[in-house]
């Protein structure tokens, strides 16, 4: 899950930043590896224990008939209710705590409980699986932002009792705190990885200097003719 589109992001950056990410790696991937591809038998031997447990999954939805399975909408629609909960634009110290505690217990629960009627509905079946596995790393990384001493910040607030009251009249309830400057997580980015037993691998980096590089047109397009864009 990539996060470069920033926490102070403003509207509709996110979808131009992940269009031309989209076409950077598209570009990177038809300029830098012409080689041909592996061929039927080699990409199995390499990737058959994957396609085995994707096919394993669906076959298992489909025949998964139990009574106590939930439809996709009611899973869809816990995921929703939780990440409002927890990791909306406004949030209060500590669900995130419970909330990833439930987050990865649905993850756990969807190797089992999953099914589908037909076809149509076993695309659901795959995209819930994928949103719970993606929501709860949103929430473990919002509860080690939290325990890193991180409060409001860029588009969301933290209600928070001992804050300030930034307004008189709407009460003691809407008190919060901001980052003090320089604070550990405004320098630091958080990197997470999930490994085969749900178990997260945390990883704060530095952050990196914004570049200044020679961005007048006439440089840009000839490196762009050059061939020095996309490199290695």
């Amino acid at each position: 899950m990539n996060g470069s589109h920033g926490v102070y992001r403003p509207g509709g950056a996110a979808l131009n930043a992940g269009q031309v990410g989209g076409l950077r790696a598209a570009m990177f991937i038809a300029r830098r590896y012409s080689e041909p591809p592996a061929d039927a038998g080699d990409f199995a031997e390499r990737c058959g224990v994957q396609i085995r447990s994707i096919l394993d999954y669906a076959r298992h939805a489909l025949d998964n008939v139990s009574p106590g399975c939930r439809p996709a909408a009611h899973i869809r629609a816990e995921i929703q209710h939780r990440m409002t909960r927890a990791a909306a634009h406004i949030r209060e110290a500590g669900v995130e705590l419970e909330a990833r505690r439930d987050g990865w217990a649905l993850v756990s629960a969807l190797r089992e409980d999953c099914s589908a009627t037909d076809s149509a509905e076993l695309c659901e079946v795959f995209r819930n699986r994928d949103m719970a596995l993606a929501s709860a790393m949103y929430l473990e990384a919002i509860v080690e932002y939290r325990a890193r001493g991180g409060g409001s910040r860029g588009s969301y607030l933290v209600l928070d009792p001992s804050g300030s009251e930034r307004c008189e009249a709407v009460g003691d309830r809407w008190r919060f705190s901001l980052n003090a400057a320089g604070c550990f997580v405004d320098t630091h980015i958080l990197e997470l990885s999930v490994d085969d037993a749900d178990g997260t691998q945390k990883n704060w980096m530095p952050i990196r200097p914004v570049p200044t590089p020679d961005t007048w047109f006439e440089s840009v397009w000839k490196a762009y003719r050059d061939d020095q864009v996309i490199q290695r």
